[in-house]
């Protein structure tokens, strides 16, 4: 028998698994010799053992509701990447209820056919009351001082993604807002996000402390977002290495076109940006092009997903966590042959 399972948005379930991960390290992992962090959102706390030959400390809690340890983290992940996840009810109440959470006579010594999607609700509703919790559509809240410099990363990202893009804009320090592209200029700012359809899997990591108010560290996430054709483009990057005099004809014939509709910055362009997924969005961004021409400019757009990879600076301002500089950082792909 399938064994039955409960809808929960992020934000509802986000809350409790940092709860939930917070009371674990508390009772099994604070004091551990192996040097787990506090709010770390690493999954390696939940393969702790206290006997190195026993079963996984956090499967004690449940029985034989769940097999896997990991097993709330990567619930965890599908909430951040689909917006909701689906748990078990039977390991999912028995978290709820190994929090606190007091709700009739229940109890973790209940037997797992009791445990349904109604009693799961309940308990989460109980437990989400208890602790005071507002509950947001969306993990991230507007004004909110960020703990640490990765969390400002992943915020920004998300603010976009989810077209706050004033909430972004903050997040940045105004040295790098008065940067040559923007100028202190938030429409300009928000210009280069008009194509935009969406941003997933945004993960920041590999921080490093360069001093005590600077953290620098690279930032992941796939873009999902509209690109305009145009031809040239596919040409350049079709060509061998024979036809590099056609390379530098064509490119002439292409700057001209580019005058022409007012992108007077392009020869500006580094000519590797050519070759990229997405060339056309450095060139109009850069150029200076009004986005609300492009579809007469280009054509219809058709929608890409393309992976980003950025180093981030961050500095502490005012007692707050701000993004000084973001830069590219190509994505190598390397063949095994």
């Amino acid at each position: 028998m399938k064994a039955l399972e409960t809808k929960i948005e992020h934000s509802k379930y986000d809350i409790f698994y940092k709860k939930f991960r917070e009371k674990f390290f508390i009772d099994k992992c604070q004091y551990s010799n192996k040097k787990y962090r506090r709010g770390d959102k690493s999954p390696s706390i939940w393969k702790h053992k206290t006997n190195a030959k026993g079963t996984f400390d956090v499967l004690t809690i449940f029985g034989n509701s769940i097999v896997d340890p990991e097993y709330f983290y990567k619930k965890w992940l599908d909430s951040r990447k689909y917006g909701f996840t689906e748990v078990n009810d039977a390991p999912f109440c028995r978290a709820l209820i190994y929090l606190g959470v007091a709700f009739k006579e229940y109890t973790l010594d209940h037997d797992d056919s009791i445990w349904n999607t109604n009693l799961s609700h309940a308990l989460l509703d109980s437990f989400l009351k208890n602790i005071n919790a507002e509950i947001k559509e969306e993990k991230i809240k507007p004004n909110v001082q960020h703990q640490n410099a990765e969390d400002v990363v992943e915020a920004f990202y998300l603010y976009l993604s989810h077209g706050k893009l004033e909430e972004a804009w903050k997040l940045l320090s105004p040295l790098f807002q008065n940067r040559h592209i923007w100028k202190g200029d938030f429409t300009r700012f928000a210009q280069g996000y008009s194509n935009t359809l969406g941003i997933k899997n945004i993960k920041a990591f590999n921080a490093i402390e360069v001093n005590p108010n600077q953290v620098d560290c690279l930032v992941y996430y796939t873009d999902e977002i509209d690109v305009y054709p145009l031809p040239e483009l596919d040409y350049f990057r079709t060509l061998p290495i024979a036809k590099l005099d056609d390379f530098t004809i064509e490119l002439r014939e292409l700057e001209k076109k580019m005058n022409t509709i007012g992108a007077i910055k392009f020869t500006d362009i580094f000519i590797g940006r050519l070759f990229d997924p997405v060339a056309i969005e450095n060139i109009w961004y850069n150029c200076g092009l009004d986005d609300k021409m492009l579809k007469s400019l280009f054509g219809l757009p058709q929608p890409a997903v393309v992976q980003r990879l950025y180093n981030v600076s961050c500095i502490v301002e005012n007692g707050i966590w701000k993004i000084k500089n973001i830069s590219y950082k190509p994505i190598e792909y390397r063949s095994s042959r």
